[in-house]
């Protein structure tokens, strides 16, 4: 017989550490989402109708 204990059993993985890769991505989504909204509002409409606060000056 040998001295040596006996391996531990497998364990799962804990949601926590799965968990973690979604918190990374998290922040690049969410400015993909704030680019993409930006960009948008961007090209939609008519630059012309944007009142500026030098007209009539």
């Amino acid at each position: 017989m040998s001295d040596r204990p006996p391996p531990p059993p497998a364990v799962a993985v804990p949601a926590a550490k799965r968990r973690r890769p979604l918190l990374v991505l998290l922040p690049v989504v969410a400015f993909g989402l704030l680019a993409a909204l930006f960009l948008v509002r961007l090209f939609a409409g008519d630059p012309s109708q944007i009142p500026s606060a030098l007209v009539g000056r």
